[in-house]
């Protein structure tokens, strides 16, 4: 797919390019809430959608955003699914699993699974399966 290739509130200009491409238009992490999405399922702007786990609203949400792309034949991808909060997501709603790579930068995060030749595997440990380096987080200074 061609992802995000104009400005994220160009639905029309979406729409359009979509109509013209010989492969599909992705996009969506800019969305933060189920109606974000029922706007683009009205819009016909994109043929996959890839809401980030951590900026539409929660695990509720995505569960919400992807029945909504997959009773209308939108392929949903989680925008960096293959960090574990969009991995839980593709591992239980997925009717066509794909995880967008993720960010090697993000080091506070422990116990993510590793990108190996291509694949991600399922953390075994409960919850998400991560903890976080909190020598790292910043604590508000006390007044």
């Amino acid at each position: 797919w061609l992802e995000e290739p104009l400005l994220a509130d160009d639905l029309e200009g979406h729409r359009r390019l979509g109509e013209l491409a010989l492969i599909p238009i992705a996009g969506g992490e800019h969305e933060y809430t189920r109606w974000g999405y029922q706007d683009l399922l009205a819009s016909q702007a994109l043929t996959v959608w890839q809401p980030d786990a951590c900026w539409v609203g929660g695990m509720t949400t995505m569960r919400e955003i992807f029945a909504l792309g997959q009773a209308n034949g939108i392929w949903v991808v989680p925008h960096r699914g293959s960090e574990v909060w969009g991995l839980h997501a593709i591992l239980a709603l997925a009717d066509r699993p794909l995880a967008e790579g993720g960010r090697p930068w993000v080091t506070w995060v422990n116990g993510a699974p590793p990108i190996v030749d291509g694949m991600v595997a399922a953390p075994t440990a409960p919850g998400f399966g991560v903890t976080f380096d909190e020598s790292l987080l910043v604590r508000p200074a006390r007044a």
